[in-house]
């Protein structure tokens, strides 16, 4: 699918543009692992992306990613323990707390939903083969929101999905490990979080950074 920038720039220019705003955000990207049960009664490695929205040790995720026993949680390459405070099921989202630990970077939000066909860049971990491999960015482009499950355009999109989010599209092949990763504008301002994947519209769906705000302003305690 052609991509190319709203801004009159070529799209490699912007792509650089883009990149850079990520680099100011990596330092705001943790990596979980966590053991989950299978519908077969086996367990199984699970891994997502988790970014930071206070620098006392708050980060979100995706609520799927954290949904069994948490293994490891890396963050500024060092290893922590996390606690799970909050969850919001009709979003999938998760509210993780380090103990005990400050000084953390959190991600600015977008001040507005992006503009139709607006360029992000989507930050994750992606999982190859069971393990969480460096993190890494793809470029999708703002399509709409989805509603009640329908995607815009009359978008088909696989499986069940959420019922507010918004969608990106252009992402190459889905990789499981982006879940709970933020998705940033040329700006570095988180406008969404990435929950689900569809492989076969290339498209990756989450929730808006006025819900994820929302979500966080209620659960996490005031300075």
């Amino acid at each position: 699918m052609n991509i190319q920038p709203l801004d009159g720039t070529t799209f490699e220019e912007f792509i650089n543009r883009l990149q850079s705003a990520c680099s100011l955000v990596t330092e705001s990207v943790a990596v979980i692992n966590s053991i989950v049960k299978t519908a077969d009664g086996r367990q199984s490695l699970n891994t997502g992306t988790a970014f930071c929205v206070d620098e006392r040790g708050y980060f979100v995720t995706a609520l799927h990613v954290v949904a069994g026993q948490i293994n490891t949680f890396i963050v500024a390459k060092a290893a922590s323990d996390v606690r799970v405070v909050a969850v919001d099921a009709e979003r999938d989202l998760a509210i993780v707390h380090v103990p005990g630990r400050c000084g953390f970077k959190p991600v600015a939000f977008a001040l507005s939903l992006p503009i139709r066909g607006e360029i992000v860049s989507g930050l994750g971990y992606g999982n190859l083969n069971g393990l969480a491999v460096e993190l890494s960015a793809y470029p999708v482009f703002y399509c709409g929101q989805c509603v009640a499950g329908q995607g815009p355009d009359g978008l088909e999109l696989e499986g069940d999905t959420l019922q507010s989010a918004l969608c990106f599209a252009g992402a190459p092949a889905h990789q499981v490990g982006y879940s709970g990763g933020p998705l940033i504008n040329v700006h570095g301002q988180v406008v969404a979080c990435t929950i689900k994947g569809d492989d076969e519209s290339s498209v990756v769906v989450g929730p808006s950074a006025p819900d994820i705000q929302a979500f966080v302003k209620r659960h996490v305690p005031a300075a």
